[in-house]
């Protein structure tokens, strides 16, 4: 299996490294039942309060996704 076939991420997403200092903020988790937009915008927000990286946000976002939210 190729690392394209195992992973949704570029290695420069797979390779940026939390800071020790890092907290995922508290946001409901996702559920596909309200405006996707202020799901999006809301967790964008508490993440950049954090000076946190775009890549970062990549990984950091599925983990607030239910699983109708993942399809």
């Amino acid at each position: 299996m190729s690392y394209v076939d195992s992973n949704p991420f570029t290695r420069d997403i797979e390779e940026c490294s939390l800071t020790p200092s890092f907290k995922l903020p508290h946001l409901e988790t996702y559920n596909a039942t309200t405006e996707p937009e202020d799901h999006v915008s809301s967790f964008a927000t508490r993440m950049r309060l954090q000076n946190c990286p775009n890549a970062i946000m990549c990984k950091a976002f599925p983990t607030k996704l239910m699983e109708n939210a993942r399809l």
